[in-house]
């Protein structure tokens, strides 16, 4: 499931709680209930990817 996918899909699931937000910075997403942060969802494929590509560069 890509990036946007679950995001949109999430998004469906959760739009039923009140004063909940989510803010998406690069490929995470940050939740926040009332104005609090709550939650983070990291991208893990997309970061362990990134950090591949950094390394190989680096030899």
């Amino acid at each position: 499931m890509t990036t946007k996918k679950f995001k949109e899909e999430f998004r469906k699931k959760i739009k039923s709680i009140d004063n909940l937000i989510i803010e998406a910075m690069f490929s995470d997403y940050f939740l926040y209930k009332n104005g609090k942060r709550i939650s983070v969802i990291f991208d893990y494929y997309r970061a362990k990817r990134n950090a591949r590509k950094s390394y190989q560069k680096n030899e």
